[in-house]
């Protein structure tokens, strides 16, 4: 167990044992309130439970900000195939384009920048790019507190969409995404989304980065 968490009981403790004490004092000396020395005691302490307190609170907002975009990625991702087997058409993910809504990132892509499910038919136009007249069905701005989603090997290399036919299936999908959050995350922090050659999403335990 991390020392910080094992000094928080204590420290809480004498906390209370001080404030204890002061009320005691007060009784027998039919007094009010803290003398200063008394107030900057309690600060003091106050403040090093907040310092011991706060690595534990980012670590926590970081795998909630990790586990929030994983899950949204999936659950787009199945959308996509959803969607194109109810219009019988081709529906693909792909990564936005730096502050767009609309554009597809192309090569390399981070997935950080957002996301856009959109119809995209392999009749017409470019497969994984937006073309005119295209229906989105949904976009995804960026995700608070995450710095990248991209493959861990080879980031350059991450695919910049994921395209489902009117079947349901992608031909080719196979990617692994690793969302990782911003600052300095612990490896317990970081969630992998798994893309399977067909096109099924599932994601990996907290810190895991492997698909297979």
């Amino acid at each position: 167990m991390p020392f910080g968490r094992q000094l928080l009981p204590s420290v809480g403790n004498a906390l209370l044992l001080f404030v204890e004490k002061g009320r005691l004092h007060d009784m027998k000396n039919h007094s009010h309130g803290f003398t200063l020395i008394e107030m900057l005691v309690v600060v003091t302490i106050v403040a090093i439970l907040s310092a011991l307190a706060l690595p534990s609170f980012n670590t926590m907002m970081q795998k909630r900000s990790a586990q929030g975009a994983a899950l949204a990625l999936i659950s787009d991702f199945r959308l996509a195939r959803s969607e194109a087997v109810r219009r019988s058409i081709g529906v693909s993910v792909c990564a936005l384009a730096v502050n767009s809504t609309s554009a597809c990132s192309g090569a390399p892509a981070n997935w950080a920048n957002g996301w856009m499910v959109f119809v995209d038919p392999s009749d017409s136009g470019t497969r994984g790019t937006h073309d005119a007249g295209e229906e989105v069905i949904r976009v995804q701005q960026p995700y608070s507190g995450i710095a990248t989603i991209q493959q861990a090997t080879t980031p350059s290399n991450t695919r910049p969409y994921i395209p489902y036919d009117a079947s349901g299936w992608s031909k080719a999908a196979t990617e692994t995404f690793v969302v990782t959050p911003s600052g300095t995350p612990s490896a317990d922090a970081i969630r992998t989304v798994c893309v399977s050659l067909q096109g099924r999403v599932r994601i990996l335990p907290q810190g895991a980065i492997q698909c297979s």
